[in-house]
């Protein structure tokens, strides 16, 4: 399924980018929900099988796959912003320029949370619902970062973080929901998804609670999870036609799944789910697609870095780099991580 990651990847960088062409695919928030259903999946099944008993390489394959890359990138940002404050007489900083403009504004509150979930990544999807209080600096919860007058989430070096802070929450519960069964996996989908809903019948069905929000969003890893569960169970001896037909069906809809009325992103996420074994099944031995996969995560990391950089270029230049550079980090510290991860 790795076509399938990469084109995610890629639909967040178009979000972020602006459409080559008026070509925008399923965009950011839709493509993180689908990441969330993968990521689900692959989690329930590496912990049946690759991973039963062994908790421990679980977690430290987990530890290896993200922050050897996001400490990379980080670092990156932050030398590359310090050359550019540096060049500048101290009038630019990249992409800590909040940290240049407000930095002296924020009180203890705040710089203890940043100061903790910049370098661990946990905590970063709490920083999209807080605030400094002006005048005091102070920590404050807000509903709406858009409404707050110094909200927290400009001071992310990285901004697309943030969902890394969601993943590492689920890789702390997965090991302990892997082991309920199929029908307690699926009520907790439900209470998940139905808290959403909920919520948004309240009014909260804007960013960040669309989307940011662990609580709902674990609903969205529950369903790979019970795709994978399913999948196992009920072992379906199909057509090959069928896997194909599936995956061609997946990959047309992520491309244009935003053509025409915007779409209910419950609808998408149902079709993933559903072809989710099929298209594993199908995949899993295809080298060539597990290599473009593996580009997913520096492209999803890194692009906002490189779009910071080529800030006038044009944007079919700007996504041609995002993927080069992202071939780059796969191909230096993609490799390393690799051959350091345990079976």
């Amino acid at each position: 399924m790795g076509l399938i990651r990469f084109l995610l990847a890629l639909s967040v960088l178009l979000e972020h980018a602006g459409p080559a062409n008026g070509f925008v695919m399923v965009g950011g928030e839709l493509a993180v929900q689908a990441f969330y259903v993968i990521s689900g999946f692959y989690m329930a099944m590496i912990l049946q099988d690759r991973y039963a008993g062994r908790l421990r390489q679980f977690y430290r394959n987990r530890f290896l796959r993200l922050f050897p890359m996001y400490w990379t990138i980080l670092g990156i940002t932050i030398g590359l912003s310090a050359l550019l404050w540096l060049s500048s007489g101290g009038t630019r900083a990249g992409l800590l320029g909040a940290w240049l403009t407000h930095g002296g504004d924020l009180g203890v509150g705040p710089l203890l949370l940043l100061g903790f979930s910049i370098p661990f990544l946990f905590l970063q999807d709490a920083v999209l619902f807080m605030a400094a209080q002006v005048g005091t600096g102070a920590l404050l919860p807000v509903a709406d970062f858009r409404a707050a007058a110094l909200p927290l989430h400009p001071f992310l070096p990285i901004a697309p973080s943030w969902s890394l802070s969601l993943e590492l929450c689920f890789y702390l519960l997965c090991p302990w929901i892997a082991r309920l069964r199929i029908g307690w996996i699926a009520g907790l989908a439900a209470l998940s998804l139905g808290l959403k809903g909920w919520l948004a019948l309240k009014g909260l069905d804007f960013d960040p609670w669309s989307y940011r929000f662990f609580p709902t969003s674990l609903g969205y890893f529950l369903v790979g999870m019970l795709a994978w569960n399913l999948g196992r169970r009920f072992k379906l001896d199909l057509p090959k036609p069928v896997p194909v037909l599936a995956w061609g069906l997946v990959l047309g809809l992520l491309v244009f799944w935003r053509i025409g009325p915007e779409p209910r992103s419950l609808g998408f996420v149902a079709v993933l789910a559903i072809s989710l074994p099929s298209l594993f099944r199908l995949t899993k031995d295809w080298t060539w697609d597990r290599w473009i996969g593996d580009l997913s995560f520096p492209l999803y990391l890194s692009h906002w870095l490189v779009l910071a950089i080529a800030l006038r270029a044009p944007v079919s230049l700007r996504i041609a780099l995002a993927i080069l550079v992202a071939i780059a980090l796969q191909l230096t510290v993609g490799r390393w991580v690799e051959r350091r991860r345990t079976r």
